[in-house]
């Protein structure tokens, strides 16, 4: 039984990656990792905040810099996205 656990767990996990690959390809691998914490981080906690995400991704790092590199992350995005404008 766990050993049909863990395989659905592998597969789950390798089908989100899948998905996230997808929806932002053409964008480096921090961005892809970035929309991925964020969509787990907000589903997870229910809202999009940084702090909860941040909390909710259950990190071994210490939530602040979890946080910093979340915003910092974003803000960078963000910078991108106005210079295509």
């Amino acid at each position: 039984m766990y050993i049909l656990c863990f395989i659905y767990v592998l597969f789950v996990k390798y089908e989100d990656s899948m998905f996230f690959n997808k929806i932002s390809e053409g964008v480096g691998k921090p961005t892809t990792k970035l929309v991925q914490d964020a969509a787990c981080g907000i589903s997870r906690s229910k809202s999009c905040l940084l702090s909860n995400i941040a909390r909710d991704l259950k990190e071994k790092v210490k939530v602040l810099n979890t946080i910093n590199r979340l915003s910092n992350r974003l803000y960078i995005v963000i910078q991108m996205k106005r210079k295509k404008l």
